[in-house]
Order: C-alpha cells, then sequence, then structure tokens
C-alpha cells in the first residue's frame, strides 16, 4: 500500500513539473521565434506585413505540431508505463528498488544531455 501511495505521490509530482517545465519551454520559444523572425526579415528584407503573416503562420503550424508532438508523448509514456510495470511484476521486492533506481538514474541523465542539446541549438540559432 505504502509503495503504491508512492507511486501515486511520484506521479503527481512529475505532472507538476511538466506543467512548470511546459510554461519555461513557452517563453523560450517565443524568443527564439522572435529572433527566428527578425533574421529573416533581414536577411531576405520582408515588410512588416510580411513578418507579421510568417509570425501567424509559424504560431498556427507549431501549435497543430506541438499538439501532434504531445500526443506522440502521451501516448509513449502510457507503453513505457506499460512495459515497467509488466518488468516489475517479473522482479522480486529486492530487484524491483533496484530497477526503479536505475531508471532514475538513466532519466537524470537524459535529462541533463536534453539540457545540453537545447542550449547548443539557442546558440546555433544566433
Amino acid at each position: 500500500m505504502k509503495k503504491a501511495v508512492a507511486v501515486v505521490c511520484a506521479g503527481i509530482l512529475v505532472v507538476m513539473a511538466c506543467g512548470l517545465v511546459s510554461a519555461d519551454q513557452g517563453k523560450e520559444k517565443s524568443k527564439w521565434q522572435e529572433k527566428r523572425i527578425e533574421k529573416m526579415a533581414k536577411d531576405l528584407n520582408l515588410t512588416a506585413d510580411q513578418k507579421e503573416k510568417v509570425s501567424a503562420i509559424w504560431k498556427e503550424n507549431g501549435d497543430k505540431r506541438d499538439a501532434e508532438m504531445q500526443k506522440n508523448r502521451d501516448a509513449m509514456k502510457a507503453i513505457k508505463d506499460d512495459e515497467d510495470q509488466q518488468i516489475k511484476a517479473l522482479l522480486t521486492p529486492e530487484q524491483s528498488q533496484k530497477y526503479e533506481k536505475q531508471q532514475a538514474e538513466r532519466k537524470e541523465k537524459m535529462d541533463k544531455k536534453m539540457k545540453k542539446w537545447d542550449k547548443k541549438e539557442c546558440k546555433a540559432e544566433k
């Protein structure tokens, strides 16, 4: 029972953290998009009207793209969660605890790699 409560609490924390990260990403995306539009305007000598229209196109399609990406993330998370449950059902309590620790370490390592990648992408845009 304690384990189930801990898993539920961990899930709630993950969802809350994703919401915070999503808000920050929205701000970064906006800054990135502004820089991208300015660079395009300079390189192509866009008029103010063209800049507005490009921005609107990017926003509309970006929202569609983000929605599709979120669907894919949700589907992949569901598959991964099911996979984890199947694996944990095979393990002893000690093995399960070790498995959870390994999964957490892998996630932390991947998060660090993603942050580095994001920073590199931002610098490449400048």
